[in-house]
């Protein structure tokens, strides 16, 4: 099996359904995956916002690259990330608020395109976390979802 075999593997079962717990609470999730591929695109990474977890997205980038390293820059990977699922308006008024706005109003029109905007995947990110899912030039695990 090739290396793009074992991601094309990994990433189906890695963006399956699934049920979390998350502080005592149990939630469905389903984590989506950009379409955008780094350099060999041969280490699959996790990031995830404070606001919104447990969701979270993925991406493949260079395998070369160490994500614990000072001089990795998450904002790089959040601007794509935000690019492609969009921006979460970094705030959330309900629907009675959101016509005294004006400025929100000018801005998506409609309560209902506000709301889209403000639901997953569309990224909040004031804090986060992320990690590796898999390096495949480092290890092999991908094999296990065969």
């Amino acid at each position: 099996m090739t290396k793009n075999e074992e991601m094309k593997k990994l990433i189906e079962y890695e963006t399956r359904k699934q049920t979390v717990s998350f502080w005592g609470e149990e939630y469905t999730i389903q984590p989506v995956l950009s379409k955008t591929k780094l350099g060999d695109g041969l280490q699959l990474i996790y990031v995830g916002t404070t606001d919104q977890r447990p969701h979270f997205w993925l991406i493949r980038i260079d395998s070369h690259t160490d994500v614990l390293n000072d001089d990795f820059n998450i904002y790089e990977i959040v601007d794509i990330l935000e690019e492609e699922f969009g921006r979460h308006p970094y705030r959330y008024v309900d629907k009675e608020d959101f016509y005294k706005n004006d400025d929100l109003v000018e801005q998506y029109g409609t309560y209902e395109e506000y709301d889209s905007a403000c639901n997953y995947p569309a990224v909040w990110w004031g804090e986060g976390h992320w990690g590796v899912v898999e390096n495949l030039m480092l290890s092999s695990r991908a094999r296990l979802f065969v």
